[in-house]
Order: structure tokens, then sequence, then C-alpha cells
């Protein structure tokens, strides 16, 4: 079965109108992940996921101030799903996000108005050095901090089991992979295995033209072949390759995807990915 853990500490309250306080469920992460996600997190109840409290915009976020994005982009996110949006859950959606920074930009024509002297090479290196230094801050372990898969991670991690559940069955509808074992976000080199969730979602198959067939994933007694993501090596190109097999782009995550130059997600290692091909 799955379960989340709640920790045993006093939950944060939230004053409401009236005076009254209510307490919020609240996840404590692990410090290996607590430069992504926090402290804490909070739980996503099903009276939390099915209330409509506002509508949240698309966001920006800038390329120099990564701090909490993850954390800023999943109300959105997670609205789009809810409307059955998952098209906002793919790499090329969540890269789109990042807008680029104003930086000082020296042309060509520029060159030839002006003549440069030391002072003012010394400057543009002096400006180049403190924004690679600034890019490298931002991505610590070279990691990326805004991701397709470590925003799922956040998602279902946050999610109590109904709510997972619901999302899943969503996700199942669209092109794109599931998450089959995720790190535990609460402890160190613990995973969690998904398929409890993962069982019942249903999926169409094309069995031949213009006849569409119906199932429920695992458990149907029907051939499922899946393509699966493994392993820890985020630059061994065998994710690139796999995804060149795939009638949708960017299908697993991989050193190819939008946004991958910015490093791998902080919980690609030891995760699975898989998606149905039948």
């Amino acid at each position: 079965m799955y379960t989340i853990n709640l920790t045993d500490e006093k939950p944060d309250e939230k004053k409401v109108p009236g005076g009254d306080i209510l307490y919020r469920k609240t996840l404590k992460v692990h410090k290996k992940y607590q430069p992504l996600f926090g402290e804490r997190i909070d739980v996503i109840t099903p009276k939390e996921y099915a209330e409509i409290c506002d509508i949240h915009e698309l966001p920006s976020i800038s390329k120099t101030n990564l701090d909490g994005c993850t954390n800023e982009v999943l109300p959105y996110i997670i609205q789009k799903i809810k409307m059955w949006g998952c098209g906002a859950l793919t790499a090329s959606s969540i890269s789109r996000l990042l807008k680029e920074s104003k930086m000082p930009s020296y042309t060509a024509k520029s060159k030839k108005k002006h003549s440069f002297g030391k002072a003012l090479s010394s400057t543009l290196d002096k400006e180049l050095d403190n924004a690679a230094i600034a890019s490298s801050n931002t991505s610590e372990w070279n990691r990326n901090p805004l991701n397709r898969f470590d925003c799922i991670v956040r998602i279902l991690s946050s999610a109590e089991c109904t709510v997972s559940q619901d999302i899943l069955r969503i996700m199942a509808k669209f092109p794109m992979t599931l998450p089959l074992i995720m790190p535990d976000i609460e402890q160190e080199n613990e995973f969690k295995v998904m398929l409890p969730l993962l069982t019942g979602p249903v999926i169409k198959q094309e069995v031949k033209y213009s006849v569409i067939a119906e199932n429920h994933l695992f458990l149907n007694p029907f051939k499922l072949l899946v393509a699966l993501r493994l392993g820890t090596n985020y630059l061994s190109g065998k994710s690139t390759i796999l995804n060149q097999l795939m009638a949708t782009e960017h299908m697993f995550s991989s050193s190819s995807e939008p946004g991958a130059s910015r490093g791998q997600p902080y919980t690609l290692s030891g995760s699975v990915e898989f998606v149905w091909l039948t």
C-alpha cells in the first residue's frame, strides 16, 4: 500500500476568516533535495486538489534566479493537469517558462564606432566571469533546478494517495512517460514503487484501422509492451537514442531534452520511467 509518512512535529498553522486556525499537513524534505524543494512541502489533500481558489497565470522564471522555481510553477502545472492539459508537463513547455535575462551585449557595429581599450576589455571580461559564476551557483551539483521529471516527482510526492491516483489517471491518457520507481524525497537512498497507484487507469490501443480497444493498465490480461528508462548515467545517450524511436518528442528524460544544458534532474538517479507501446 502506498503511504505518505507525515512528520510528528506540529503542522503549520493557517488562519482563516473568522479567527479559526487550520493545520496543514507537511512533509519534511531530506537535505539532499532541499536545494530544490525547500525544507518542507505542503501535502495536497483531496479537498485542496478539488478546490478552485485562484486562477494561476503562466509563470515566467528568470534564468538568473532559479531558487525555489519548481515550487513556484507547480500551482500552474497542477491547474493545467486538472483541466487535462498535460502538455504543460512536457520538457519543451517547462523549458519555455524560463525567460532570458538581459545581459550586456557588444555588437560588431559598436566596435567600429568605438575604440575599446584595456579598461573596457577588462570590464567585459569581469561581467562575463560574474555571469558564469552566477549561472554555476544556481545549479548545485550541476543539477537542473527546473525540469519535467522533478516536477512530476514533486507533485506525486506531496499528493495524498487518491490525489496521486487521479493525476496518474489523467497523465495516462496522454503520450507521456510515467514514473514506475521514483525517489522518496523524505529519505536518502530510498525509493517508492508506484505500481499500486498505476494499476487501473484506462489506456487505449488501436488494434486495427479505426478500431480502438480499451484496457486497464496492469489489470487486463493483454500483452503489454513497454519502453523503460533505466540507469544513473545521464550523459551516456541511451535515453536520447530511445527517444528517437518515439512518435512524441523528448518523451524520456535525456541529455538532449530542452533545458538539459543546465544539468540533470535532482531526482533522476535510481528512478525508472516507462511508457506502453501496445
